[in-house]
């Protein structure tokens, strides 16, 4: 026990204090950078509404292509209705 009268003891830093910690990290860059992937994904966006666009150029083709079959058809079916 430490008599009352006493200043109280304070732990203190070495002299010179204590030495630096190396807080940095060196690590090597990994995967792709921020341009790198708005890039890339940009690009597939604009490929994927290409493919679409494709698509419906199709779709739409054979749309017209059944249209004008069942338009030429249809007097020769109407016939057979009438007989």
């Amino acid at each position: 026990m430490r008599p009352a009268n006493l200043p109280p003891i304070q732990d203190m830093p070495p002299p010179g204090g204590y030495l630096k910690i190396d807080t940095l990290r060196h690590l090597p860059a990994r995967g792709p950078t921020g341009w790198q992937l708005w890039a890339g994904s940009s690009l597939a966006i604009m490929y994927g509404f290409y493919q679409v666009g494709q698509y419906n150029k199709a779709a739409n083709e054979q749309k017209l292509q059944e249209r004008k079959v069942r338009y030429a058809v249809a007097p020769l079916l109407q016939a057979e209705a009438d007989r």
